[in-house]
């Protein structure tokens, strides 16, 4: 969930190249650049983190995006990053909702008839779960 929650982030530049920073006179910054990286072997070292980066972001998005239904495709293409497809989805569907509907989802289909002692709480568990997903819509 790295790449979908933001905890993952991009290699910082200013590890890799050397940075020059211009501020106005209360020392607040105007613009920054980057030059030369501090040796070639960092500057080597950046491109492939950072194509490894957008790579595994790119294949986050994509799953994403395959579970998200055909109708709702089109809402959601203008989301370019995992994190922000996410963001998305929770904030047009709700977390908790979201997790409610995974949560009893998975009560129905992680059941075993040898766990319970007999028929009766086998069948008594998923028709509390199919319920509670009926309430959820």
């Amino acid at each position: 969930m790295s790449y979908i929650d933001g905890t993952e982030l991009a290699p910082n530049k200013s590890l890799y190249y050397n940075i020059e920073v211009k501020t106005d006179k209360n020392n607040k910054e105007i613009s920054r650049s980057y030059s030369d990286p501090l040796s070639p072997e960092l500057g080597v070292r950046y491109s492939d983190r950072l194509s490894e980066f957008s790579r595994n972001n790119k294949k986050a998005l994509g799953a994403l995006k395959s579970i998200i239904s055909l109708d709702n495709n089109d809402r959601f293409k203008d989301k370019l990053t995992a994190k922000e497809l996410y963001k998305a989805i929770i904030t047009t569907y709700g977390q908790s909702s979201f997790e409610l509907i995974g949560r009893y989802f998975n009560k129905i289909v992680d059941t075993n008839y040898n766990s319970f002692n007999n028929m009766d709480e086998y069948t008594s568990n998923i028709q509390s779960a199919i319920l509670y997903l009926k309430e959820l819509k």
